[in-house]
């Protein structure tokens, strides 16, 4: 049987290249002993991406104890690399998916109603898989209780593959703003930027690849999304640089709109052309998503 519905919280932070081992030595956490986890994980989906249109991710994972855990996650929103979404997940004592579960939830769940469809439960097959190397750190902060997760491997889509260098921080006790209070340290201590594209999602534009959307919105929270995006973008196309471009151009017209939200010195930080060897770029990206917050 699935668990009871969990909302998970967590900001994702994107790792420049040397950023991994900065963080591992830095002062916040070389005096923490983390937990090791090598983690092997398949997703399901069908062959014509049915779960993913619906914004659904289901996987088996492998690392976490002695048997495999089953995690359906839903839609959810995502904004300036914190993301929110329900999740279930649930033990496995073999390799198979346990479906009965799905049909179950699907009727308890809105969000999870294409999992009621029997055709469709008939095709789920693994489509990629992600295998990293989790060091997780639990740290008290502001009465609230984060778990930093520092992962680094690889997202597999057939002969194709693509580096997962990250840092998530999910909330697992106490409230969203410890979160952000948390990662104002974190950003100082080693090369990063909030990143909004979850392993899955990655994965799926390798499945179903797609051409940066370059339009550009007009509200001042929607300019800085595109902005991340197109970074997200740039890094999984090794380097492009017209997703660079992109970021540029909406944190310029964020910035010609929006003057006094200071976001002139995250575009200084990244026109620089090491910008990922430094911590300037998330220091100054993460300060204008608190300054947009305040501005609701």
């Amino acid at each position: 049987m699935a668990s009871n519905d969990n909302r998970e919280i967590e900001l994702k932070m994107a790792l420049g290249p040397e950023g991994r081992e900065q963080l591992i030595t830095s002062k916040l956490l070389a005096q923490l002993t983390p937990t090791r986890m090598a983690l092997g994980n398949r997703y399901f989906d069908t062959p014509d991406g049915q779960l993913r249109t619906h914004r659904l991710a289901l996987r088996l994972r492998k690392g976490e104890g002695d048997c495999l855990i089953q995690t359906l996650k839903s839609v959810g929103t995502s904004s300036g690399g914190l993301s929110q979404r329900g999740e279930w997940q649930w033990p496995r004592d073999s390799d198979q998916l346990d479906l009965a579960a799905l049909k179950q939830l699907a009727a308890q769940h809105s969000a999870l109603a294409p999992l009621a469809d029997d055709s469709l439960l008939e095709q789920l097959q693994p489509l990629f898989s992600t295998d990293f190397e989790r060091l997780a750190y639990r740290i008290p902060w502001q009465q609230a209780i984060i778990e930093l997760a520092i992962d680094h491997g690889s997202i597999v889509v057939g002969e194709q593959r693509r580096v997962i260098n990250e840092v998530e921080l999910e909330l697992k006790q106490g409230e969203p703003e410890a979160l952000w209070s948390l990662a104002a340290v974190v950003v100082k201590e080693a090369p990063m930027r909030p990143s909004d594209t979850s392993k899955a999602s990655r994965a799926g534009a390798l499945i179903s690849p797609q051409a940066l959307d370059d339009s550009l919105p007009e509200a001042p929270d929607a300019l800085l999304e595109a902005a991340i995006a197109a970074l997200d973008y740039a890094e999984d196309e090794r380097g492009s640089h017209h997703g660079n471009e992109v970021a540029l151009q909406a944190l310029q017209k964020l910035d010609i709109r929006y003057p006094e939200l200071g976001g002139d010195r995250l575009i200084e930080a990244l026109s620089q052309p090491d910008w990922q060897q430094q911590t300037q770029v998330g220091i100054e990206m993460l300060g204008l998503i608190n300054r947009l917050s305040a501005e609701r």
